[in-house]
């Protein structure tokens, strides 16, 4: 009797040891390691590429909206150092203002980011940042898979004097600072110090400098432009290949992305044959390479670097992105082996993620703008059941300028007819609307806006 229940119990520890590990071997299959991955260069099939892709460092990236927890506990917290970051419960996060952005002259209208007040902190976490594999082997070339940042080159001519190439090779911290706030001392002794070429057009302009960090040169963005078979290597074989998203902070910067998609930066100046200097050269939002315009201009960062690829310890598996759309993402990791993820803080995981879900509003649409009578229009929304309410405008100016433009507020989400009074005859006016949802904040009620609608030209007021 005892051999038949000493032999069930064995059985039993048998059964649940090896039950044990295999929700040990399932668990940890969502990880998977950088050494475990042979990395490889860029597979191109006609005009389509896939990248290999890595995790490496971080910066801030996903907006923590207004209407969730996460959000009233970095407004109620102190604690915020000078340059305004924070971690909280291990998560980093930075905080900003309208008065930090590179650009918001244009905040609000269609393909921006909106600022509706100068005063009101905006919040960002930290998250590990995907990097592209342009090059694998033991020094493994790197691009950022999104546009991580929104600056202008400033005054300068040339990349050695580039107010971009001063951003990212700066190790301090900070705003002002990719290197120094992306990456951990360790992380940022296993990048390589390059030795970049910027050749242009004699010695003048010839001027090669020694970064970690930097951008690339248009003729390594597309063959036709310069013969420069590194396009090819690095998979730039089409404008779809050279298409960028910006992140959540890169928009809230300034960077315009009316498609979805953001114009980046090379670190290539434009000259006209006879020496003249007439900008810098940037990609743009649909993946054309060799524009240029003034330097001043504010358009996304999209860095690029050399790694020592022995360093595993340091970086993991991302899966793979193509040309196509198709992203095949291995999840972010909990943690390398020093026992957090870059500056993200101990605490990141891909759940954290979900501290944005709260307001997700469509594109407003106007359905139509008809004449309503004298001096007076109709204008038909179309309905977003996720809003609280919806804002129009209405102007006798194409760009909205102030003086000429009046703002009406429709309150209930059903209410999506409105009829604009006294206007002037004679005139056509613009009409664009947004749509609200009003979520609690703190102790308050406050609006969070979607994007602008397209514009709509009226008809002569009769």
């Amino acid at each position: 009797m005892k051999s038949n229940s000493m032999k069930r119990c064995v059985n039993v520890l048998l059964t649940f040891i090896f039950a044990l590990g295999l929700f040990l071997v399932i668990g940890l299959e969502n990880k998977v390691s950088a050494a475990s991955v042979t990395l490889k260069d860029p597979v191109v099939s006609g005009d389509t590429t896939t990248w290999d892709c890595i995790w490496f460092g971080s910066y801030p990236q996903t907006e923590i909206l207004p209407g969730n927890s996460t959000y009233t506990s970095l407004q109620n917290a102190s604690g915020w150092d000078a340059n305004e970051e924070l971690t909280l419960n291990g998560v980093k996060y930075r905080r900003i203002k309208k008065s930090h952005a590179t650009f918001s002259s244009n905040s609000g209208t269609t393909g921006y980011y909106n600022w509706s007040d100068s005063t009101t902190w905006h919040y960002f976490r930290y998250e590990p940042i995907k990097w592209r594999v342009l090059e694998a082997g033991g020094n493994m070339f790197l691009m950022a898979d999104k546009a991580i940042d929104t600056k202008s080159h400033g005054s300068a001519t040339l990349w050695v004097t580039s107010d971009i190439r001063g951003f990212l090779n700066s190790t301090s911290t900070g705003r002002n600072s990719f290197l120094g706030s992306a990456f951990t001392a360790e992380q940022q002794s296993s990048i390589l110090t390059t030795a970049v070429e910027n050749q242009y057009l004699g010695a003048t302009y010839n001027i090669n400098t020694d970064d970690k960090v930097y951008l690339l040169w248009t003729f390594e963005l597309d063959f036709s432009i310069g013969n420069n078979d590194a396009a090819n290597r690095y998979g730039f074989v089409s404008n779809a290949t050279r298409i960028c998203q910006p992140t959540d902070y890169a928009k809230a910067m300034g960077v315009s992305h009316g498609t979805g998609n953001c114009s980046w930066w090379t670190r290539m100046p434009a000259y006209t044959l006879n020496g003249d200097y007439i900008g810098a050269r940037y990609v743009s939002s649909d993946g054309r390479a060799g524009l240029h315009c003034d330097s001043t201009r504010a358009r996304g960062i999209r860095p690029v670097l050399h790694m020592d690829s022995s360093k595993t310890n340091l970086y993991s598996y991302a899966g793979t992105v193509s040309s196509n759309g198709t992203v095949n993402e291995q999840s972010i990791p909990m943690s390398d082996s020093s026992g957090n993820i870059g500056n993200a803080g101990n605490r990141f995981t891909s759940g954290n993620k979900e501290d944005n879900k709260s307001v997700i509003l469509e594109r407003a649409r106007v359905k139509s703008v008809t004449l309503a009578g004298s001096r007076a229009l109709k204008v038909k929304i179309k309905r977003d059941k996720k809003a609280s309410g919806y804002q129009i405008q209405y102007s006798t100016n194409k760009k909205f300028k102030k003086n000429k433009t009046k703002t009406v507020n429709l309150k209930k989400n059903k209410k999506t007819t409105k009829v604009l009074k006294k206007l002037k005859k004679g005139k056509k006016y613009y009409i664009r609307v947004r749509s609200f949802q009003k979520v609690k904040s703190g102790n308050s009620v406050i609006k969070v806006y979607g994007s602008w609608s397209k514009t709509v030209k009226s008809k002569k007021i009769k």
